[in-house]
């Protein structure tokens, strides 16, 4: 089976896993026969436990990139037409540049809660992407794997503080692998989904009911 087959597979079990608890709940809470039962009414604890926790701590990344908390998203709109290691961006205040494997910015002036890449992986089917920047607390890098078939995975969620006078994204390929690949999609501060899984919160549920 291919991996986006499988991938697809997952979510959509998931979602109906998250259909048939949600279902679930409503009949242990309405059902007559089952209300006096303790063991149904501790499933319902322990599902309504599992959905909070899945609503705010698993989802923390969508609450922490919200306009609110993240600065401007800042794109990039193509390369300068003198220059070919300049790239442009859609805020002109801040500077771009090509750089081995990657892209560098400077002139941010503020936080980056978020870093989206999309790639056109070709042959590939994973990629490293590592994320560096100096701010007011020092030196600090965030490293992650990217998926061809897993698009929530090119989100990159970050802790800066303060202002950021250097900040690179560096993309890498496992050891001994020359295949190509191309950015096609770069973007701060872009807002990571909320995601819904259905099967975390079962297993958490077994969890809590244990």
């Amino acid at each position: 089976m291919e991996n986006s087959t499988i991938v697809k597979s997952v979510e959509w079990f998931s979602a109906a896993l998250g259909i048939i608890l949600a279902v679930g709940g409503v009949v242990l809470v309405f059902g007559k026969k089952l209300r006096g039962n303790v063991l149904a009414a501790w499933s319902c604890v322990a599902v309504a436990a599992a959905f909070v926790l899945e609503v705010t701590a698993f989802n923390f990344p969508f609450y922490s990139t919200m306009r609110y908390f993240a600065g401007p998203q800042i794109g990039i709109t193509g390369v300068s037409e003198t220059d070919s290691n300049v790239i442009l961006t859609t805020d002109s205040s801040v500077k771009a540049g090509s750089i081995e494997g990657g892209r560098r910015f400077a002139g941010l002036n503020g936080a980056v809660a978020s870093v989206f890449a999309g790639i056109e992986f070709k042959e590939l089917e994973t990629l490293r992407m590592l994320v560096r920047w100096t701010d007011e607390k020092g030196t600090r890098q965030c490293e992650k794997r990217i998926y061809k078939y897993m698009p929530r995975e090119n989100y990159a969620a970050l802790r800066t503080r303060g202002k950021i006078s250097e900040f690179s994204i560096i993309f890498a390929p496992d050891a001994n692998i020359t295949t190509s690949f191309d950015v096609a999609n770069l973007v701060l501060n872009k807002p990571i989904p909320f995601y819904f899984n259905g099967l975390r919160v079962f297993v958490m549920s077994l969890l809590f009911l244990m």
